[in-house]
């Protein structure tokens, strides 16, 4: 699973975000993520349901959680 790292997929902040993220405590940057995390959960979920309207709302979480647990293959 450890696979090597490519600087094409290495994002840099720019100096705003920078300035943003260190005016945060460690709590809230942790909240931040966290967010971040379930709006992605959202949006693939919403994909997901897109191109296959009929599948369940446990059908949509289990494929959800394929994608994300294969992300980085």
């Amino acid at each position: 699973m450890n696979q090597p790292l490519d600087p094409r997929r290495i994002e840099v902040l720019d100096d705003k975000s920078i300035e943003f993220l260190r005016a945060k405590s460690g709590i809230e940057r942790l909240q931040l993520g966290i967010s971040m995390g379930e709006d992605a959960a959202r949006v693939l979920a919403a994909g997901v349901r897109d191109r296959s309207p009929r599948l369940t709302r446990q059908e949509v979480d289990r494929e959800v959680a394929r994608i994300l647990s294969n992300a980085d293959n």
